[in-house]
């Protein structure tokens, strides 16, 4: 029964790989789940991010106000402390409240700063950025 040109033995071999790939799926498929710890679904997370990127090659001058993004995907409202520190010494500290899914600009104050390099922190998070603190007029 094979047809013109061998169409019949090409079909019946396509079938067979299609077969087999669906077979080999399912335990496959358990592998990657446990892989990606059981689900393929968005994980919740929060972020920060500088309103200007380029300010992380230009820095930001002492005394300066830094704009820094802050945005919620942990899918219900949230209430983020944030501090800014360098060493241990806390420069500016805050708090937002943001709805799921939602994002705002938070102003980080500079001032009692010195040159070197700034660490805004969500608290309670590993969630946070380095800014490098300039003099006023560098």
């Amino acid at each position: 029964m094979i047809l013109k040109n061998g169409v019949w033995v090409n079909r019946t071999l396509l079938a067979l790989v299609v077969m087999a790939l669906v077979a080999g799926f399912t335990p496959i498929s358990r592998h990657l789940l446990q892989y990606v710890g059981g689900s393929f679904a968005p994980t919740p997370y929060s972020s920060l991010a500088l309103s200007t990127p380029s300010a992380v090659t230009t820095g930001i001058a002492t005394g300066s106000t830094i704009p820094v993004e802050l945005t919620n995907h942990t899918g219900r409202a949230t209430t983020y402390h944030w501090t800014a520190t360098q060493g241990d010494v806390v420069i500016s500290r805050g708090s937002q409240t943001l709805s799921s899914d939602g994002s705002t600009v938070i102003y980080v104050a500079t001032e009692g700063a010195v040159v070197g390099s700034l660490r805004i922190a969500l608290n309670h998070t590993k969630t946070f950025l380095t800014v490098p603190i300039i003099s006023p007029g560098s």
